[in-house]
């Protein structure tokens, strides 16, 4: 073969080569996990946004009705103050509520504050139907599918937070108003109240949605080891669009890690230095004290601007303590536990063992009431004469509330059934029941991360009244999750 043949067949080879190759990377990447982190991220988009909306038009409702007390009251008290402060109606809480029900666009520019996890998410969408457009229609399809989900949520985002604005100024107006006519009501601190849940709410939410699950972690993990999807992150992120960021690498390479679309200070610094020399940690320390006040005099003067745009809060709305379970979903208010009690042999029972499982719903930070099922299982008379048997069951209420770290007292009502049965038919005789009214009190023990011990010491004040006569302590161990 001569030389130039040679040379001739390399030069042919090479874009085949490279389609080769990008068709393995392709076919690499459109495997049944993208499938399932689309479907996954869709799903995550979707309900981010409907929980945003839900909230925001259940919020707006109470503040528009506590609104409307607030007009009646100075309508009394000072007519010229409520004319002035309801003549407008597109600047009170019902007429941004009229708006959100409408459908009506509340802002122009639909880009909101930078979420990182969002915009990896959109952007592996745009990814992934870019290389699956002529390979998967499957994978296709719902990487659009996941694309327009998160726009529709990146819109709902940029609302909330001029929603949130609007409220605050809105709520800073009333208050600031109407407290010299009205004085301190207590329509004015639930005004308050629903302003502050309402952020911490978004919050919470933005929090849940940014959590990432397994085949997330799995398939952005391969994403980010890509070259190609590293370059397309680049020029194609909403990241990238920031002034003074174009052409860097937003996506860093390697070994290290990333949470929630942040890479560790350690590494960020590095990729300042090496990429951004203007913002090297000299240059940024002395951004920030030209910046900042320098004396104390300018600090007071720094915070007192804070204060009088709203943002450090306002001296004349009414002090409460914030219950963290109102910002929290409903499932996320529920708490699971299982415990045992052991029972010794008496004439008309062998020893038992009584095992319970339990749900409740936290009421507030203190608080919580719950339900729960037991089951009595019979162990037999001694170590020699091991039986088991359905010795009974029951139904559980409880309430606690925390006396002070770790320690709560408890209490709750019980009706079980103390005979032993073989089938279901025989439970629905009531007259069998027994009835228990428990006090007493519970101590929490951390026991792993998500798991905590208790020891409950219960009183039982009838435990005179039931037959076989019962003990009048009962003694549980168990664990909540």
């Amino acid at each position: 073969m001569s030389f130039k043949m040679l040379i001739f067949l390399i030069l042919f080879s090479i874009p085949f080569n490279h389609l080769l190759a990008q068709g393995d990377s392709t076919a690499a990447l459109l495997q049944k996990p993208s499938l399932r982190y689309l479907k996954t991220t869709a799903a995550k988009a979707q309900l981010y946004s409907q929980r945003i909306s839900g909230k925001t038009i259940k919020v707006l409702k109470r503040l528009g009705k506590w609104e409307n007390k607030v007009k009646k009251l100075l309508e009394k008290a000072s007519p010229e103050t409520a004319s002035r402060l309801f003549a407008n109606p597109a600047v009170t809480f019902n007429g941004l509520l009229i708006k959100v029900q409408k459908g009506e666009a509340l802002v122009n520019d639909q880009s909101s504050t930078y979420n990182g996890y969002l915009d990896k998410m959109s952007t592996s969408a745009r990814y992934i139907s870019a290389v699956s457009a002529n390979v998967d229609s499957n994978i296709n399809r719902y990487a659009k599918l996941a694309e327009k989900k998160a726009g529709i949520l990146e819109a709902e985002i940029a609302e909330s937070e001029y929603v949130k604005e609007f409220i605050r100024e809105r709520k800073d107006q009333l208050i600031d108003e109407s407290i010299k006519y009205i004085g301190r009501a207590r329509i004015l601190k639930k005004i308050n109240q629903e302003a502050y849940y309402y952020v911490a709410s978004l919050s919470n939410y933005k929090q849940l949605f940014s959590d990432p699950k397994k085949i997330e972690d799995l398939v952005l993990k391969g994403l980010q080891s890509n070259e190609d999807f590293r370059n397309f992150f680049q020029q194609n992120s909403s990241l990238s669009g920031t002034s003074g960021l174009q052409g860097l690498s937003l996506v860093p390479s390697g070994n290290i890690p990333i949470v929630n679309g942040i890479a560790p200070r350690a590494s960020l610094q590095q990729f300042t230095q090496a990429n951004a020399p203007l913002l090297n940690a000299n240059n940024l320390q002395q951004i920030i004290q030209n910046k900042m006040p320098s004396t104390p005099s300018d600090m007071e003067q720094f915070y007192s601007k804070l204060s009088s745009k709203g943002k450090m809060g306002n001296s004349n709305l009414p002090d409460f303590t914030p219950n963290s379970q109102r910002s929290k979903t409903f499932f996320q208010r529920l708490e699971y536990g299982a415990d045992v009690q052991f029972g010794k042999t008496v004439s008309m029972l062998p020893s038992t063992s009584n095992i319970a499982l339990k749900i409740g719903y936290k009421i507030n930070d203190k608080s919580s009431a719950g339900i729960g099922l037991s089951y009595m299982m019979g162990l037999g008379e001694g170590w020699n004469k091991i039986k088991l048997t359905h010795q009974g069951m029951g139904f559980r209420t409880y309430l606690k509330w925390e006396l002070k770290k770790k320690l709560h007292i408890q209490g709750g009502g019980e009706w079980n059934y103390m005979s032993q049965f073989k089938n279901l038919e025989i439970l629905k005789d009531v007259s069998a029941w027994q009835q228990s009214a428990l006090l007493g009190f519970s101590k929490e023990v951390q026991a792993r991360k998500k798991m905590k011990a208790n020891i409950q010491l219960l009183y039982d004040f009838l435990h005179g009244s039931q037959l076989p006569v019962k003990q009048p302590f009962v003694f549980r161990m168990g664990y909540d999750f």
